[in-house]
């Protein structure tokens, strides 16, 4: 048996209704690493919107450093990049991943493309969606002879790759057809990135992890664990991680 903890949206250093948002994340953070402490995942994974800004300031660094080490303790660390966390100019060669990968080696901060990971001793293998951009498109298409026209046509097609035998556990910072944000419901997919179908619809995808809606919710195989602290009216106020065993 495997243990997954799932953490949705951070947004670290956002301004809220002139909150001090980073302390309200803060101890919302402390009491998910207690539980984390007892519960004892094998992985934990956050799903994406780490900040709120692509040039987080310093303070927002370090308040994620500071968890994050806390976080690394535990267990091993995925990170899946948001629409948040990802420069949308093309003349922006590197964004806030690249950098935290780098010092952060032993976590792993999925951007740029789809990716796989098969875990150890098991069938099961971690597919993840993170927001990609249309930089993130020119480089692929470029390094893989490819010419998709759009990002969303990059990865609808990228279902075709998957393997029948295998099974998949999904992590993806995408909109989704049915979708609730607050008190709006059936969001229409619009110029969104979405979950492509074939994904959602595929045999050997067995559950989807969602972030980017901050309303706890789930639809079908697509759960959302929602942002850990409430963020507007008509979201509710439980907030927590999502605890999987696979």
């Amino acid at each position: 048996m495997i243990k997954l903890a799932v953490i949705g949206d951070l947004h670290i250093g956002m301004t809220y209704r002139g909150d001090d948002w980073n302390t309200n994340i803060g101890r919302c953070l402390d009491q998910i690493i207690l539980s984390l402490e007892e519960d004892k995942p094998d992985y934990i994974i956050q799903l994406g919107d780490i900040f709120d800004s692509a040039s987080p300031s310093l303070d927002s660094l370090a308040f994620f450093a500071k968890y994050h080490v806390k976080l690394e303790e535990l267990a091993e660390v995925f990170y899946c990049r948001g629409n948040h966390d990802a420069k949308t100019n093309k003349l922006d060669k590197s964004d806030v991943f690249d950098f935290l990968e780098v010092i952060f080696p032993d976590a792993i901060f999925v951007s740029k493309k789809p990716k796989v990971f098969k875990l150890e001793d098991t069938e099961y293998k971690f597919l993840f969606l993170s927001h990609l951009t249309s930089r993130d498109l020119e480089i692929y298409n470029k390094e893989n002879d490819k010419d998709y026209e759009t990002v969303q046509e990059w990865i609808d097609d990228y279902a075709n790759s998957l393997s029948s035998e295998a099974k998949y556990i999904a992590f993806s910072h995408l909109g989704f057809n049915g979708a609730k944000n607050g008190s709006e419901v059936d969001m229409p997919y619009g110029r969104e990135l979405h979950i492509p179908m074939n994904i959602i619809e595929h045999d050997s995808v067995e559950l989807i992890m969602n972030g980017h809606f901050h309303t706890p919710q789930e639809c079908g195989k697509i759960i959302c664990p929602g942002t850990i602290e409430n963020l507007r009216f008509g979201e509710g106020t439980e907030r927590h991680y999502y605890r999987l065993e696979i």
